[in-house]
């Protein structure tokens, strides 16, 4: 039996992971309405795309305090779900636009970690359900003044309204039982 590979070409992706593309692929972006967001949600994993803001120089990571689950009450990440079709680069800078009203300057982005997650429960309806979420973790070394501009612009129905970006030291960060280890993990890697 003869096998006939597909044709495939290799891209660059953001933070420098590679990703291929079958030729003719021309796959569009798009959102599901609630009923048929609810279905996919509890039946289909999802992919998301974490970002660790940090700085070497004051040796802190900067996180926001979640609201929704299942990371409600944690200090977490700048992320979201990638939509069928976007590349990391499309979704990373339209979650990261979503979610702080900034552009993302996705030169300055590198690539750290994938991590998958069973959670018990959501915000999204049927709340019991749990998911079935794969993150890909990403970091970007940030000024004080672009801190201040994320933390002002946060998006009040996903980050705790008033609390911005809070800057936690890497000793703190490792705490054992302080943080989840996803963050841990990631501000190791980055300011470690």
């Amino acid at each position: 039996m003869n096998i006939t590979p597909h044709s495939l070409t290799e891209k660059v992706g953001l933070g420098g992971r590679k990703y291929w593309v079958e030729e003719g692929a021309d796959l569009k972006p798009s959102r599901l309405d609630d009923e048929a967001y609810k279905v996919a949600i509890a039946t289909l994993p999802i992919i998301g795309i974490d970002i660790l803001l940090y700085n070497r120089e004051k040796n802190a990571a900067y996180l926001a305090l979640r609201t929704l689950r299942p990371m409600s009450g944690a200090w977490w990440f700048i992320g979201g779900r990638v939509r069928f079709g976007q590349t990391e680069e499309e979704a990373a800078k339209s979650i990261f636009k979503r979610e702080t009203g900034q552009d993302l300057d996705v030169t300055r982005v590198k690539f750290f970690d994938t991590y998958r997650t069973f959670w018990k429960d959501r915000d999204a309806s049927p709340t019991d359900v749990g998911s079935d979420t794969t993150a890909l973790v990403f970091g970007i070394e940030v000024t004080m003044e672009e801190v201040e501009a994320i933390g002002k612009g946060l998006d009040p129905q996903e980050y705790a309204e008033g609390k911005g970006l809070r800057a936690f030291p890497l000793e703190e960060i490792l705490e054992p039982g302080k943080f989840e280890i996803f963050v841990q993990r990631a501000a190791q890697h980055f300011l470690g």
